[in-house]
């Protein structure tokens, strides 16, 4: 069935590009399109300009998100399959090395004890806790 349509398609000669019929005559004037000036941006297409450039950095943001959320999920898995292993050849999971995982990034470090809270918490965290760590002596 291909040995017709491959005939006709080896038999056949190809057309010869010819650049110097292409090329648009020297009498005419080429018209290419005018740039946008700035001044000719009205206040609603700044608007959704701005919307998009917020919605992309959002999706950005999202994305390195989403990445270190798998990133951890698989450090996880792979940690679990040497587990899995240890267990099988008979070793005490006491000798095993403790994977260490990173803070979420989403939460907030509290500058005076250290430790991370949700938006929120912080916000009424953050005072309480410099207002005890400043009365404390520090020794």
């Amino acid at each position: 069935k291909h040995e017709t349509i491959c005939k006709k398609v080896f038999l056949s000669k190809r057309r010869v590009f010819d650049s110097k019929q292409a090329r648009q005559p020297e009498g005419e004037d080429v018209v290419f399109a005018a740039p946008k000036s700035r001044k000719g941006i009205s206040a609603a297409e700044k608007k959704a300009a701005a919307a998009a450039a917020a919605a992309d950095a959002l999706a950005a943001e999202k994305k390195k998100q989403w990445k270190q959320k798998s990133e951890a999920f698989r450090a996880a898995m792979r940690h679990n399959r040497v587990i899995a292993a240890h267990e099988a050849a008979g070793k005490p999971l006491s000798e095993m090395p403790v994977l260490q995982s990173a803070p979420d990034p989403s939460l907030v470090p509290c500058p005076h004890c250290g430790r991370r809270f949700r938006d929120e918490a912080a916000k009424r965290h953050i005072p309480i806790c410099k207002k005890v760590f400043t009365n404390k002596p520090r020794s």
